[in-house]
């Protein structure tokens, strides 16, 4: 007993010990160097850093200055030389001076560093705050953000366009072949916050002209034995609730999200919750309750992980035994990018991602 509980107090020591370490810093230099490493003290003229090769002192004068390029939420684009970053907002030297803008009035800013070697980019990202990408969905899930205005994307299953900065439309278009004519409209009532700490709540819906749902129930049904055998028995299986049936039917849903800047400076971190219920004619409704958090770990690499309470999802190794579940939560987990080198893939707009619950392969095309 008194070996577990100094493990366990070793333990938290050794991750409070983590929590509380100072993140390293990249310094660009005018020379062409860069060096990494914790700061260790800051003067009005001079940082003192600690590196892998011992202590060193770099003068500010001698760092390259970070270049940004800042998007306004009015729609304006403003770019220049960083001075300071302050909780407020940013000082930024432009070509017609020198400005200060609040923090609540930007939404979203890039840092660009201009190349010091041939092999390098033309401009190459020394910090980043946004990935290349913000979730309108957890996997299948809706999040608090929406599509801005005018963003249009398509996948193999759906498309979705922002009307405006705060209601998107989307459509699970493949359904028309069969006759269900859907729209899923998203509406954001709230959005605050700025560029460092961002929440979102919306509400939804989506409505469903025919055909049978997503979700499941195990339950009786009928099972004809053969087109020549006019013989009809009970079985006890999975069935998909509306069947083949021409009932209209819907959903609505809710949804709050947090997006946050990494205590890295490194990307964003992202947490959601929310809960839809879906209604078909005689049938009981159908809810589902759900939380998810995804974590820029590269600029175009997304992790997500998800939990849900669902008593009408069907996970694939359960129908596969066609067995009934006997507690209704279930965990996802992948992650998406719009880079793939080993298959040769690198697209900006095209995003692909991969995770534990079917249908296991998603992707879309953004323009």
């Amino acid at each position: 007993m008194n070996r577990i509980i100094t493990t366990s107090i070793l333990f938290l020591v050794l991750i409070s010990s983590i929590s509380f370490a100072q993140e390293p810093k990249t310094f660009y230099l005018k020379s062409g160097d860069k060096i990494t490493g914790v700061i260790l003290e800051e003067t009005e003229t001079a940082y003192t850093v600690e590196t892998v090769f011992g202590t060193v002192t770099i003068q500010k004068i001698d760092i390259q200055p970070e270049e940004v390029e800042i998007f306004l939420k009015s729609g304006d684009r403003i770019q220049g030389i960083l001075l300071e970053e302050t909780e407020t907002g940013l000082k930024v030297k432009t070509s017609f001076g020198e400005l200060f803008i609040d923090a609540d009035k930007i939404e979203q800013f890039e840092f660009k560093t201009k190349a010091r070697r041939e092999e390098e980019t033309a401009m190459k990202p020394d910090r980043w705050y946004f990935s290349d990408e913000q979730l309108m969905d957890i996997w299948f899930d809706p999040t608090g953000f929406t599509l801005r205005k005018s963003e249009f994307y398509v996948s193999l299953l759906s498309w979705a366009f922002g009307l405006n900065d705060r209601l998107q439309i989307s459509t699970n278009w493949i359904n028309y072949f069969w006759g269900d004519f859907n729209i899923r409209p998203k509406f954001t009532l709230f959005e605050k916050g700025d560029y460092k700490s961002l929440r979102a709540f919306s509400i939804g819906g989506h409505i469903h002209t025919r055909g049978r749902t997503s979700k499941s129930d195990y339950r009786e049904y009928e099972n004809d034995n053969g087109e020549f055998v006019d013989i009809t028995t009970t079985d006890t299986g999975w069935v998909y609730i509306g069947g083949d049936n021409g009932n209209p039917w819907g959903e609505v849903f809710i949804t709050y999200s947090i997006s946050k800047l990494r205590s890295s400076r490194q990307g964003r971190i992202g947490y959601t919750i929310g809960a839809s219920a879906i209604y078909y004619p005689d049938e009981e409704i159908m809810p589902r309750v759900y939380a998810g958090m995804d974590i820029d770990v590269l600029k175009n690499v997304k992790v997500m992980t998800e939990i849900f309470y669902d008593p009408y999802y069907v996970s694939w190794y359960k129908r596969l035994e066609d067995e009934d579940e006997p507690v209704p939560v279930f965990f996802d987990f992948g992650f998406m990018t719009n880079s793939l080198p080993f298959f040769g893939m690198k697209s900006e707009n095209l995003w692909i991602g991969i995770h534990f619950q079917q249908p296991f392969l998603s992707f879309y095309y953004k323009f």
